[in-house]
This record gives C-alpha cells, structure tokens and sequence, in this order.
C-alpha cells in the first residue's frame, strides 16, 4: 500500500481526505453550483490506487458507497457528515501511472447513504459522472 505524501488539497477537499502516494495536482474546479473538484496524476498502477482507496478511505472516516471497475477505470461514491463525493480512478497510457478526479459536494441535512442517497424536495446540484 503506497504511502500518504504532504499533497496539500485545495479549497473544499476536507484536509483529512487521504493523499495518495507521489499525487500532483494538475487541476482545480469549483462549478456555480459549489461541487468543487481536483484532477491529479500519481506514479502507481490502477490496481494500487484502488487498493490504497479501498483501505484509506473507510480509516478516514469516509462511507463507501458501491463502486464500478473496469479494465481502464474505476469509481465509487463515499460520504462522511454533509459531505458526498465520488473519486474516479482512471489508468492512464503511460505505465503504473493513474489520474484521480474526486469531486465533492455539500448537502446540509441531507440523511441516506452513498448506496441509496436520500432524495431531496428541491433541485440540487448532483456530482459528476455519478
């Protein structure tokens, strides 16, 4: 299992999100509608990174939700308070190198579970490619 690094996560990334090991940052977004996102590369496999995302994740305090994987790619919903989010784990063509996209959204006193989310009365912004 990689290492955690000093990867410093930008706004609305909670700070105890677990770093992967040797992860750079190449991008940064928040849309209008406050799902706020980071793209980064990291020097390990596929397979590593979900490993490593499957064990930190839950000692963070985060609640997998049911993923999807597939040869090139892999994703799962997480939740921990008001926060959900979605981490997207994509090998790239260059060997044991795989970008990330986690994205993560506020939704004060929305109960439910990453597996099944509560629905909301009101429009709400959703996440990407969730």
């Amino acid at each position: 299992m990689p290492p955690r690094t000093t990867i410093k996560w930008p706004a609305g990334i909670p700070p105890n999100f677990p770093k992967p090991a040797g992860g750079r940052i190449v991008k940064v977004t928040t849309t209008a509608t406050g799902v706020h996102s980071v793209q980064l590369v990291t020097p390990v496999s596929l397979q590593q990174s979900v490993l490593f995302m499957l064990d930190a994740l839950p000692r963070a305090g985060y609640k997998l939700g049911r993923g999807d994987a597939e040869r090139y790619e892999a994703d799962a919903p997480f939740r921990t308070g008001d926060l959900q989010g979605v981490v997207r784990l994509i090998a790239t063509k260059k060997n044991c190198e795989t970008t990330w996209v986690i994205a993560v959204l506020r939704i004060a006193g929305t109960p439910g579970s990453p597996l099944l989310p509560a629905g909301s009365p009101s429009p709400s912004p959703s996440l990407p490619f969730g």
